[in-house]
């Protein structure tokens, strides 16, 4: 759903505040520059957009208006498990990043999940999901570096909403999650990656239950990091 101008100026300056005091070898500081805000009030996917193994049964703009709706499927890029249904993809313009996105799931057997990637192929890629994992409510934080998977799981409380963000600075990748979208908590470990092209994602499947339930994406917005120098 379209969100206010108030509401970016404050992600902006939530943005600041979680990277403010970051300073490089050059004595440059780190500063927001453009802003894409993607909300999904409109019933045509625009261009930009990419779907891999697109199945248009399974996702929509108008079943919930304002919202990209993706139904789960038994899908997934785990190692060798190359099925990624339904995954959106989109290059962005930037090298440095902060790439946000609001969701609506509420999973309830193990691995049904929803999220965010930045994403270089089916073998390589970082992802953010909230996730049921092992009877509990989660976030995972992953990575996989030629088909070897890595992940963190924390457990949190059972929430329908959830705010994620991916913060990619010098190719060094940052998670964190929020319940509404102004606390932010990181989870995993930070880690290196060297893509070719800035492209970051949303995907939502069921790889075990093979469950088809909603998840819904109300916006993304990222935001350009880049070092300016210290007067």
């Amino acid at each position: 759903m379209r969100r206010s101008a108030m509401f970016i100026f404050i992600s902006l300056l939530l943005c600041i505040a979680i990277l403010q005091g970051c300073t490089d070898s050059t004595n440059k500081e780190l500063v927001t520059g453009d802003v894409i805000f993607e909300d999904f009030d409109y019933t045509t996917l625009p261009s930009h957009w990419t779907i891999t193994n697109r199945n248009d049964i399974f996702w929509s703009l108008t079943t919930n208006p304002g919202f990209l709706t993706i139904i789960t499927q038994p899908a997934d890029v785990h190692e060798t498990a190359n099925n990624p249904v339904n995954f959106f993809l989109r290059e962005i313009p930037y090298e440095n990043y902060q790439f946000t996105a609001r969701i609506e799931i509420f999973p309830e057997r193990d691995f049904e999940q929803a999220g965010i990637l930045i994403w270089e192929n089916e073998d390589n890629y970082i992802r953010l999901g909230r996730v049921h994992a092992f009877d509990a409510q989660a976030i995972e934080a992953a990575v996989e570096v030629a088909t070897a998977y890595t992940t963190v799981i924390e457990n949190i409380d059972p929430i329908t909403e959830v705010y994620l963000r991916l913060i990619n600075l010098n190719n060094q990748v940052s998670y964190y999650y929020s319940a509404d979208g102004e606390e932010w908590i990181e989870v995993g470990n930070r880690t290196w990656v060297n893509y070719s092209k800035p492209i970051i994602g949303l995907y939502a499947i069921s790889p075990v239950s093979d469950r088809a339930i909603e998840a819904k994406f109300d916006y993304i917005q990222v935001e350009e990091l880049k070092w300016e120098a210290v007067e």
